[in-house]
């Protein structure tokens, strides 16, 4: 029997987990300090896009929808093209969580042609992984680990260490749920040294446990155990008592 599965999300809201769901790269919202004033249309939609960032965070996915529904319409009116390319991303998480796939799907590609058009490299690394995501939960796993290895290579590209190190812990995970334990324990690895490199004590942990679930399913149940005592040893470090 598989043993349980815990992911993280990144890069915005790295403390949130969603059990064995999926821990794919997720990006939200664009930090407050990025928000442009343009006009008072772009300042609303901010508002707006801020209030369904709050509800995100309590998991009213809902109300937060409604919220960048809203704000969506408002970037659009003012023209304001990066807003409406992170709004429609932040939507497409939204439908994704309510397993809305199709849906979440048409968003994101809609956010990734924007922001391949404005030239947001990091946006676009983002986007990406947030594609894989999604078809790693339609069980598509060839075109999840397809949208997974650009994302990856485009993270390499801008020197995004930490999501480098997110991303290879995913394409690990679908390696994982196609059976090959080989390159999946051969990206867990990269990650780990990565999430070390980086002081990433969370992520170290959860690597650390995922490298065991390998372990076990390789039958190598001495190294299982010994990855699962390090990521236990570091979560209770942590303070991370879920």
């Amino acid at each position: 029997m598989s043993l349980p599965r815990c992911f993280t999300l990144g890069p915005l809201i790295t403390s949130l987990t969603l059990g064995a769901v999926s821990g794919l790269t997720l990006e939200v919202v664009r930090p407050a300090t990025a928000w442009a004033q343009t006009d008072d249309l772009s300042t609303q939609a901010e508002q707006l896009l801020e209030e369904g960032l709050q509800l995100y965070r309590v998991s009213e996915w809902q109300q937060a929808l409604e919220k960048w529904q809203q704000a969506l319409d408002l970037y659009r009116q003012a023209s304001d093209r990066a807003g409406e390319a992170d709004t429609l991303g932040n939507i497409g998480i939204i439908y994704r969580l309510l397993g809305d796939y199709p849906q979440a799907l048409d968003y994101q590609a809609q956010s990734l042609a924007l922001k391949r058009e404005l030239g947001d490299r990091a946006g676009e690394a983002n986007t990406l992984g947030n594609i894989g995501i999604i078809y790693d939960l339609l069980g598509d796993y060839p075109q999840a680990l397809d949208y997974q290895e650009q994302s990856l290579a485009l993270k390499r590209e801008l020197g995004d260490r930490a999501g480098e190190a997110i991303t290879l812990g995913n394409i690990g995970i679908i390696y994982e749920k196609l059976g090959d334990y080989t390159q999946a324990l051969d990206y867990y690895d990269q990650s780990l040294a990565l999430k070390r490199e980086l002081g990433d004590r969370a992520g170290e942990a959860i690597t650390l446990g995922n490298i065991g679930i390998i372990y076990d399913l390789l039958g190598d149940y001495p190294q299982a155990l010994d990855y699962q005592e390090q990521s236990l040893a570091l979560k209770r470090e942590l303070g991370d008592r879920a």
